[in-house]
């Protein structure tokens, strides 16, 4: 046998066994599942229980996708939404003040009056069809348009439109598979969400980043929220006094039964992105320049905003959410350079990538469709590499509130002769961007990013940023005051401020605020790269297209989509897994945990009555038989990502067990590959969310309002 006929044959193998529980598939494909092994596993459900289009008894209609990046399951027949406490953190901290501080002290509302309004919104998915066909017929016959893409943006918007005449709905055809797939959502939209229920922060984010994405875990990461629609039904009405709760077409009831090992499970959510069929030269890629450049860059910020917001309540609650999305990323990344520099995931898909190319070259149509694919994704990245570094730190101050201020009116004013009207205009939109900036946290961020760039090689810094920095200074005084310079230069909140700034800017020369001066700058660095950008996008898409059509020929079967933060189905089991040699770890964490790991000290300090319930071992009737306590979470073989986090856990006949919000830290690699033996899904057990409603917040007016399954 040939040499490489084996190598694609134990590459083969090797996929059949990795894809156990792999898989986000769309729910309106999940005829390509295996529905017998399914059914053996325990799932009790037909198909169009679990996706229905035409009525809204699919589970489909139970999901929501929040606006904040996770989701969320009706769990009754008033709109409440269970999610994560993570997901609902925006909200809780919007409605947090220094004097009430609901992110420490949690918040409940005993009555439909006390919800608090949010800025959250929600899409839940109607309907979902495969357009693929109808998109590449259009596209053949396209010949007006100058670009493939305005061709599609009008095919998508004609497929779209007979969908949306119902004020409710929004459409979007969703490009899959690098474009080898098409799929038409139909959403509805909501836009009043509210806050009903939070456990305090030392139950909802107990462990903090020392837990985070690790197990054991001991964590209530659950809230509650609230869809509401107009008396007319509207679900897309602003909030209104006058909104009553959403009546949702389907619910989830919650199960208080217990699980045990190999239970089956399911998932459906929104996982946000994953890279799966990615190649070694693109993974290569974020494990030396994309994860370090942006790792360095989140830690410069993290210390900076932690620097001005500590002893200061007021700043520490507005810059939580930035802080904490922050330090979950960096850890998340942290994991993923581990992981890739332990796994051999890139030698594996150099492996793969040979005997794919050997595969093209058996045939001459494959070798001239497909022949220099690799290659030539290889020197697109080689020739990105060398200048990636210094945009993506050149680019970051974009990110802080003083930039768009600075850059918005040069822009605005630079070159141009203003009336008083457009004048007064210009003043009254940016006297309120000025406010919103933190003057002593932007200094620290741009401080310590300033510093990232100037350690550069000399030869990649512009003379225009080293002309800002001065000389005679040591770096990290000449950084320092460089940093402090922007931000003094900066127009305050009131009108007469900002047309000072204004004139300056028209006047020129050195009169032009030094906030001004680094904003051109970094617009000059990064001018260059955002044109080559434009042209690496396209030349990577059409190639991404090429090899994900070659590579479902190459496995000879069907390819799942990457997520995209569609509506995906993912099914698995309760099970433990076993990280290295001698640590055995169980699927289930108890309270008895949560009482272990009690320091005294954040971020394991318990409440004092979270104590007290545990001594007096006043645990109410969701103690687990076999377990002999509350039950904490639990670990699944579900194979979800970034975006998944809230999703419900189902059982076998469509109850939810659990709320799914973590990965495990050695399988953090799960955006590049599934690995079955230890890629695992963290959800909190709903007896543990339904204990700390009833002992805990004896929040009687939610567990009344749910339907409990026992």
């Amino acid at each position: 046998m040939k040499k490489g006929l084996v190598l694609l044959l134990i590459l083969v193998g090797h996929l059949t066994v990795a894809l156990a529980d792999e898989g986000m598939f769309l729910p309106n494909r999940l005829d390509k599942l295996d529905w017998k092994k399914l059914k053996k596993m325990g799932l009790n459900l037909k198909a169009d229980e679990i996706m229905n289009s035409d009525s809204q008894k699919g589970l489909n209609h139970a999901i929501i996708r929040l606006n904040i990046g996770g989701t969320g399951e009706f769990v009754s027949a008033k709109g409440l939404i269970l999610t994560n406490h993570h997901v609902a953190f925006g909200a809780i901290r919007e409605n947090s003040t220094e004097s009430l501080n609901l992110l420490e002290e949690g918040f409940h509302a005993a009555t439909i009056s006390g919800e608090l309004k949010s800025t959250y919104t929600g899409q839940v998915t109607e309907w979902m069809e495969d357009v693929t066909a109808k998109v590449l017929a259009a596209l053949d016959t396209a010949k007006s348009f100058s670009t493939p893409a305005l061709a599609r943006k009008a095919i998508f918007e004609s497929l779209a439109k007979s969908h949306t005449s119902f004020p409710e709905r929004t459409a979007d055809v969703m490009i899959m598979n690098e474009g080898n797939e098409y799929t038409l959502v139909v959403y509805r939209f909501f836009n009043d969400i509210r806050l009903v229920y939070a456990p305090p922060r030392s139950i909802g984010e107990y462990g903090g980043e020392t837990d985070n994405w690790m197990w054991p875990r001991h964590t209530g990461d659950f809230s509650f929220l609230r869809a509401y629609m107009s008396p007319d039904g509207k679900t897309s009405a602003a909030y209104s006094k006058d909104n009553v709760p959403y009546v949702p077409g389907r619910f989830l009831k919650i199960s208080a039964k217990g699980i045990k090992d190999e239970d089956f499970t399911f998932i459906m959510g929104y996982p946000g992105r994953t890279t799966r069929y990615r190649t070694s030269f693109e993974t290569a890629f974020a494990l030396d320049y994309n994860y370090p450049v942006t790792i360095s860059l989140l830690d410069a910020s993290i210390k900076g905003m932690e620097e001005a917001t500590k002893n200061n309540v007021e700043l520490e609650i507005e810059y939580a959410s930035n802080i904490k999305g922050f330090l979950n990323t960096i850890k998340n990344f942290q994991g993923n350079v581990a992981g890739l520099k332990k796994n051999g995931l890139i030698e594996e898909k150099r492996q793969s990538e040979k005997a794919f190319s050997e595969w093209v070259s058996k045939d001459k149509a494959r070798q001239e469709k497909y022949g220099t694919i690799l290659s030539d994704i290889d020197a697109l990245y080689k020739e990105m590499s060398p200048m990636y570094k210094k945009s993506t730190i050149a680019r970051w101050p974009t990110r802080s509130r003083w930039f768009p201020l600075a850059n918005g009116l040069d822009k605005a004013v630079t070159g141009k002769e203003m009336t008083p009207a457009e004048k007064s205009s210009l003043v009254a939109k940016y006297t309120g961007s000025a406010a919103m900036v933190r003057q002593e946290l932007e200094k620290n961020v741009l401080r310590n990013v300033l510093t990232l760039y100037y350690s550069l090689p000399a030869d990649q810094q512009s003379a225009d940023m080293k002309a800002l920095l001065g000389t005679g200074k040591s770096m990290e005084e000449a950084v320092a005051g460089l940093a402090s310079a922007v931000v003094k230069s900066l127009p305050s909140a009131d009108s007469v401020s900002v047309i000072s700034f204004i004139d300056a800017v028209v006047k020129g020369g050195e009169a032009v605020p030094v906030a001004v001066r680094l904003a051109r700058a970094l617009n000059a660095e990064t001018s260059a790269f955002s044109k080559f950008e434009q042209d690496f996008n396209l030349k990577i898409s059409d190639l991404r297209k090429k090899y994900i059509d070659a590579l479902a020929g190459f496995r000879g079967e069907y390819l799942y989509p990457d997520a995209n933060f569609t509506l995906r189905f993912t099914y698995g089991s309760v099970r433990g897994y076993e990280p290295r040699d001698a640590v055995v770890y169980k699927s289930q964490t108890v309270f008895k945990g949560v009482i272990d790991k009690e320091s005294g000290e954040e971020p394991f300090k318990n409440h004092p009555k979270l104590i007290s319930l545990y001594q007096n071992k006043d645990l109410g009737k969701w103690v687990d038989n076999r377990l002999k306590d509350v039950p904490v979470a639990f670990l699944t073989t579900n194979d979800i990502t970034g975006g998944n986090s809230g999703s419900p856990v189902i059982n076998g006949n469509g109850e939810l067990i659990g709320c799914a919000f973590d990965g495990v830290w050695e399988a953090l690699t799960g955006d590049w590959k599934f690995e079955n033996s230890i890629n695992r899904t963290i959800a909190v057990d709903s007896r543990y969310v339904l204990f700390v409603l009833d002992k805990f917040s004896g929040a009687k007016n939610l567990l009344d309002e749910m339907v409990i399954v026992y």
